[in-house]
């Protein structure tokens, strides 16, 4: 059966965060673009990330499992190298591409949140941008002072990731 799974795992597998678990693409997909990722952008830039929704195959059975871990909060994901937790390898065997899986949506986060930046200077403050390459616009006063406004908005920062993950992804 097709499996959704939206996840985060940090940089050498030292720890997993599962999001969201489901059996319907579209209501996935959904989910994914509207909570899951705009809650893991809200985190600000951190290159050490691989943000992704999947579809994997897995047997009734294996679902099963998964749905068991996912929903008993004593089964951590954060422990490095925890080969005693069933849901920890699953989830390294997912990353590894173990299983047959398709990535619906990846992102570092890093990158995407200086896409952010960019669009809240083009549409809230109205610059183009388009005449500096990406990345030398990072080097930039401008750059560092939008920055500094939506890291220290959170209901701006918000307002700014959502809608730019509706109009990216």
């Amino acid at each position: 059966m097709k499996v959704y799974i939206c996840y985060d795992r940090y940089e050498h597998d030292e720890w997993f965060n599962v999001f969201y678990v489901g059996t319907n693409r579209d209501e996935s997909i959904r989910h994914c673009k509207e909570i899951d990722l705009p809650d893991f952008l809200s985190c600000g830039p951190d290159d050490c990330h691989s943000f992704q929704l999947v579809e994997v195959k897995l047997t009734k059975k294996q679902y099963e499992q998964l749905l068991n871990w996912y929903n008993d909060n004593t089964q951590s994901l954060e422990d490095y190298g925890d080969e005693s937790s069933d849901y920890y390898k699953f989830m390294y065997d997912l990353y590894d591409d173990k299983y047959e899986t398709e990535t619906i949506i990846f992102t570092d986060g890093c990158s995407d949140f200086c896409e952010i930046i960019r669009y809240y200077s083009v549409h809230y403050k109205n610059k183009d941008v388009d005449e500096v390459s990406e990345y030398d616009w990072l080097f930039t006063d401008e750059y560092e002072e939008y920055y500094e406004e939506l890291t220290n908005d959170e209901e701006l920062c918000e307002k700014v990731i959502k809608e730019y993950v509706r109009d990216t992804y």
